[in-house]
């Protein structure tokens, strides 16, 4: 520990209980991920490629059913050592997203030891995320938190997260023919429709799945700090109200252990590939957060963005574009483009960016 001098480098070690060499290794090596358009990959290999992987067990010829792993993987590793621990940890990880079978009843022991480290590792690689400003890495880790959960790859059908007691794969396609294709086109159904076209296993599991309203204010401070939050001129108060309608407190992950969501809202600038604010929390019921941040009247043109996501779902995020206005500084300033967005929608699957009255 001794070797970091950085302090907010220490903070992650500490607070994740990370290794001095894994904690190093990420600040030096984590760079700016395409979001759209670049494989998973690279970020799974530096993942796995962390000191907390170092003592997986590699055993007597096992390099041989890894190599065999390997060739039933779309993605082929970089590091082509299959007696290293770390390939061993990449390839099960792949294996489990693709849901890829294991030839011995060891790799899924071994798969769940690597599960264990991976959720506060990934956390960890957030953190340092945060703090180097990237937003497409920051958020593409947070996708990677819910592949972890859901056990599935980010571009899978995201009715797979219903299990398969409740949905096969031939009710997947039957729905897709219906234009039925996301969580949220069931979850806006009535429990009589979901029956009707699902049955009921998933019109009761759909309740487990977080419905949340969001409601966002943004204001702007003045030169004289007149502003009712007294907010400094070329300050940004972004305040936001969730309620949970439906959604379990705690759920069970694809590993079988059992966690509590957790949700982000991150503020970033999408053209600069910045992180500028990000806050994470639980929801039991009803929240109000608020988030200050600089935004003076000289980047005014810029496109800022909220993103609302969960660590434990896939496919039910929602991105809110923030607008400087050139209105007096008492003005509210909403994100009415987003509730006018039928693309928009929120944890659950509702339209809900709400307008308030200007007073």
């Amino acid at each position: 520990e001794m070797c970091i001098r950085d302090r907010y480098q220490r903070r992650v070690l500490f607070f994740f209980a990370l290794s001095y060499k894994t904690v190093q290794m990420f600040s030096a090596k984590l760079r700016p991920f395409r979001l759209h358009g670049e494989s998973f990959l690279p970020l799974l290999e530096l993942l796995t490629d962390a000191a907390e992987f170092d003592g997986l067990p590699v055993r007597h010829n096992e390099e041989i059913l890894n190599l065999h792993l390997a060739t039933l993987l779309p993605f082929k590793p970089t590091n082509s050592d299959m007696a290293s621990p770390h390939v061993k940890s990449l390839l099960l990880l792949l294996s489990y997203f693709l849901d890829i079978p294991f030839p011995i009843a060891d790799f899924i022991t071994d798969t769940k030891s690597v599960l264990d480290q991976c959720v506060r590792v990934v956390q960890g690689m957030i953190a340092i995320a945060q703090n180097k400003g990237q937003l497409d890495t920051l958020l593409a880790l947070i996708n990677v938190l819910q592949m972890i959960v859901q056990g599935m790859w980010i571009c899978d059908p995201p009715l797979l997260q219903l299990s398969r007691k409740s949905l096969s794969i031939k009710n997947i396609l039957s729905l897709r023919d219906k234009g039925i294709t996301h969580l949220q086109h069931v979850m806006g159904m009535s429990e009589k429709e979901i029956q009707r076209m699902v049955g009921k296993n998933v019109a009761s599991e759909i309740k487990r799945f977080p419905d949340i309203t969001v409601e966002t204010e943004l204001v702007r401070g003045t030169e004289s700090g007149s502003s009712p939050n007294k907010l400094a001129e070329g300050e940004m108060l972004l305040t936001v109200k969730l309620q949970k309608v439906n959604g379990l407190n705690k759920m069970q992950t694809k590993y079988g252990k059992w966690k509590e969501p957790a949700y982000y809202i991150i503020v970033g600038n999408e053209s600069s590939n910045e992180v500028i604010r990000v806050t994470r929390f639980t929801l039991k019921r009803e929240a109000k957060l608020k988030l200050t941040f600089d935004w003076p009247e000289i980047q005014k043109n810029a496109v800022l963005k909220a993103y609302f996501m969960t660590d434990s779902f896939i496919g039910l995020d929602q991105v809110v574009t923030l607008k400087w206005e050139n209105a007096p500084c008492t003005c509210l300033l909403y994100t009415s483009d987003a509730a006018d967005d039928m693309q928009c929608v929120d944890l659950g699957g509702r339209r809900i960016i709400k307008k308030k009255k200007k007073k």
